[in-house]
């Protein structure tokens, strides 16, 4: 079950456990699984240099500090993934707790933080904040595909 879900027949108003139409055996019910269409990875490169330099000032207080860090647990489903994968996914630094996660939106806002970088201000424009103003990602694709959406007719269609 999942509270934030929405009714894919439009039909149900947002319900605490999600609507019937999105659970097991409802109609449709839960996605049973997925096929992946297309991959476009985006990079901004001067944010990633900040990243890594952040990343590496982090590490170099652990060292001085000494101090251990609570591991994330149960580990993120992406853990697994990125060790299999490793000629997609750079290694994370375990120590750090670094975790791939997934953001999911709409093809159009996409390409807007592809082109003009990620505005937190307008985190949840779209959805509404659960918990919050943020960004709110996910350890789970699947999750994540749930706040993506297409544009009908367009070359990102499916």
């Amino acid at each position: 079950a999942t509270q934030d879900r929405r009714c894919t027949r439009g039909t149900c108003p947002k319900t605490p456990g999600g609507c019937p139409c999105v659970q097991p055996g409802g109609f449709p019910g839960l996605p049973s699984g997925y096929h992946v269409l297309r991959v476009v990875r985006v990079e901004d490169s001067e944010m990633w240099g900040r990243y890594a330099s952040r990343r590496q000032a982090i590490a170099t207080r652990r060292l001085i500090h000494s101090g251990s860090i609570e591991r994330v647990d149960p580990p993120t489903m992406t853990d697994e993934l990125a060790r299999r994968h490793t000629d997609v996914f750079e290694t994370l630094d375990e120590e750090l707790n670094e975790v791939y996660l997934w953001y999911g939106t709409a093809v159009r806002t996409a390409l807007a933080i592809a082109q003009k970088n990620f505005e937190v201000k307008l985190a949840g424009s779209s959805f509404g904040t659960m918990y919050g103003a943020g960004a709110y990602m996910a350890e789970s694709s699947t999750k994540a595909d749930e706040y993506a959406s297409d544009e009908p007719g367009g070359y990102y269609d499916g």
